[in-house]
């Protein structure tokens, strides 16, 4: 019977720590995702408008 409770609250902390690593993944994914997309997005508006495409990279990043 003691033995039991150590063992659920391992399997209870492991399984806490796994959850807490997917939940710091996702938001460092997002996080990677959006910077990605919005440098893309950037280099794209540039490329479109070359005008403006030195007054637009600094905007995004400051702003960001």
């Amino acid at each position: 019977m003691k033995i039991k409770p150590v063992n659920t609250l391992v399997v209870l902390s492991f399984f806490y720590k796994i959850i807490i690593f997917i939940k710091w993944l996702s938001v460092f994914l997002r996080v990677f995702t959006w910077f990605v997309f919005c440098t893309c997005f950037a280099r794209t508006y540039a490329f479109t408008r070359k005008g403006r495409s030195l007054r637009i990279l600094p905007h995004i990043l400051g702003d960001y």
